[in-house]
């Protein structure tokens, strides 16, 4: 996964409309995912896609951009996340969320509890 800021709007809309083109072609495999600040290419572990986001990352480390690679791996989700993630996670699948339950969750990451399961 490549995280792209959105520092400059023209070269991250090219670097986008070129995925999305290539996807179309069948030469790429992934997905584009925005957030406020950044656009995310994710792609699997196959050649020509992390080829693509290679050389997107270097044209955005050549221009001074923020750019960050990142590489997934499998997690038991059971050994992960926190109870409370969990329970919400269970009570989402058969109703909407109230306001109290989104708020609770908002904003708030489980990288901590992903690095103490992986790290032992």
């Amino acid at each position: 996964m490549l995280r792209l800021s959105k520092e400059d709007t023209p070269f991250v809309r090219k670097q986008v409309s070129k995925f999305q083109r290539n996807l179309k072609r069948g030469l790429l495999l992934g997905d584009v995912a925005y957030s406020n600040t950044a656009v995310y290419f994710m792609v699997p572990d196959e050649a020509l896609s992390v080829a693509f986001l290679y050389g997107t990352y270097l044209k955005a480390k050549e221009r001074g951009l923020g750019v960050e690679s990142m590489y997934a791996v499998k997690v038991d989700l059971d050994a992960v996340l926190p109870e409370d993630v969990k329970s919400i996670g269970v009570v989402w699948i058969s109703r909407r969320l109230s306001k109290e339950e989104v708020a609770m969750l908002k904003n708030r990451f489980i990288t901590p509890n992903l690095l103490e399961v992986v790290l032992k």
